[in-house]
């Protein structure tokens, strides 16, 4: 566990930005479902008050036809008395049927139980006017007569109406009170909701700044002052714990940066070093030629090639390494049998040792993968160079091919000092040696070996113990004949 994770580890009791943000939500629904609820409510209320107050007026505008037609039907029933005309008669019966027809309307319009009962009242009054008055005019009594019998009848019809209309505006008037009371309610809740909601915002994005923003920003300063050249800079503590664990990270990835700038540093010191010995054998061969201090000999000649070659794999190595970190690692896809890469590479290396026993175990059926059969041979080649250069006792360097379900595995085995556990995950990292003074050099063979596998759509695993050697898996898609069936 590295220092980032001992801090995370420590700051546990930090707040998450999820709980922030979380907690935002709830905080601007709440408010929000309580400014829509008072609204509803209010809303609710006022229309039920202008429901109220719209009946009323309807139900007053039955009550004042009921009243103004009662009128009209007596005048003309008087008129008819006097005159006994044919049109008046017409006229009468006609204000009877719309009076009729009022208190019929009055009645649908009705919803109050004290205006019902009063309505029923109206109605049964007015009934008795007409009823009284068809038969005292079928008695043929003189108008001067009828009056004075009709008018206890008409009156109580008439302030029936009256005290009807006076009780309907008194509710017509409560119910436009209500309406203004409503209305009044509900500015009153949707402002103080409204005022709320505004002050948990800004409160809300005072401590999102407060807790997130400004941390963020602090962050970023802090990585642009590490762009310019400051080395000693730290990221900022923050409350949050998404926060601090990025602070903390880059805080490591600062460090981690340090580091690997140390390493570089001592990755040039060493191939200035490697470069530094066969140069200097080179050197003295050729001034020991030149002052013919020496005859040119064959095994003079074989050591000059030695030393040239070693200097060749070590710029193939960095500039494959510099052209993998840079993205432009070019491959030449082929179909590829991995049992002819393989025996390819144990045939090369095989003779190279007198301490190593190289072998290669495949099958017989074709184990065919799509790749560059060249990056594909070199990976091999890494892998036993390795193996060999990490068994400096000898022993055995076992190289197998085989086809696992859907993937093709190339392995390669020794018998030398092998990782430690802690070391495995940091072999495949550019200039990282498993073991420099027993095999000086680089560190750049299996970094290259991980990025041509992985551009080849597989891995490598590795399996070691120190004292006990070690075991590099290439695992590579399969490529399978076509259905139909086709060559192996």
């Amino acid at each position: 566990m590295g220092a980032n994770a001992w801090v995370v580890g420590r700051d546990r009791g930090r707040p998450r930005v999820r709980a922030l943000m979380t907690a935002s939500v709830v905080v601007v629904v709440g408010l929000a479902l309580a400014l829509l609820v008072g609204a509803l409510w209010t809303s609710r209320t006022v229309s039920r008050a202008m429901r109220a107050a719209e009946e009323g007026i309807w139900v007053l505008a039955a009550a004042q036809e009921v009243d103004q037609g009662l009128r009209e039907f007596h005048r003309l029933a008087n008129l008819w008395v006097a005159t006994g005309e044919v049109e008046v008669e017409a006229a009468r019966r006609a204000a009877e049927d719309e009076v009729s027809d009022a208190l019929a309307r009055l009645g649908a319009v009705v919803r109050r139980p004290d205006e019902a009962r009063r309505a029923a009242t109206l109605t049964g009054r007015v009934d008795t006017y007409l009823n009284a008055r068809r038969t005292l005019e079928a008695r043929d009594l003189p108008l001067d007569q009828l009056l004075p019998a009709l008018r206890p009848a008409l009156e109580r019809a008439i302030g029936s109406s009256t005290s009807f209309q006076e009780v309907v505006r008194a509710n017509v008037d409560e119910a436009n009170a209500a309406v203004h009371d409503a209305l009044h309610a509900q500015a009153i809740t949707v402002g103080v909701t409204a005022g709320l909601l505004v002050v948990g915002l800004a409160a809300l994005g005072l401590g999102v700044s407060a807790l997130l923003v400004r941390p963020l920003v602090e962050l970023r300063d802090a990585v642009r002052r590490f762009r310019r050249g400051d080395e000693d800079v730290r990221a900022p503590a923050c409350a949050l714990r998404e926060p601090h664990e990025l602070a903390a990270g880059i805080d490591d990835m600062i460090a981690t940066i340090g580091q690997q700038r140390r390493r570089q540093l001592e990755f040039l010191a060493g191939v200035a070093h490697d470069l530094r010995t066969p140069l200097a054998a080179l050197k003295l061969q050729v001034q020991a030629i030149e002052r013919q201090a020496a005859p040119v000999t064959p095994e003079r000649l074989r050591l000059l090639d030695r030393q040239l070659d070693r200097l060749a794999r070590m710029v193939g190595d960095l500039l494959d390494a510099t052209r993998i970190e840079s993205g432009h690692l070019e491959l030449t896809p082929a179909d590829v049998d991995l049992r002819q890469v393989a025996r390819a590479v144990v045939e090369l290396y095989a003779p190279t040792t007198q301490t190593h026993q190289v072998t290669l175990s495949c099958p017989e059926d074709a184990v065919r993968v799509r790749g560059d059969g060249l990056r594909l041979e070199q990976v091999v080649s890494n892998l036993v160079s390795n193996a060999i250069k990490y068994a400096p006792d000898g022993g055995p360097v076992e190289v197998s091919v085989a086809a696992r379900g859907e993937e093709a595995e190339v392995a390669v085995s020794d018998r030398g000092v092998g990782i430690r556990p802690e070391d495995v995950d940091d072999v495949f990292l550019p200039f990282r040696r498993r073991a420099a003074a027993v095999a000086p050099g680089a560190g750049l063979g299996l970094s290259i070996v991980r990025r041509i596998v992985a551009a080849h759509g597989g891995r490598v695993e590795v399996e070691s113990a120190p004292g006990v050697g070690s075991t590099f898996r290439v695992r590579l898609p399969l490529l399978r004949p076509p259905a139909g069936g086709g060559p192996a």
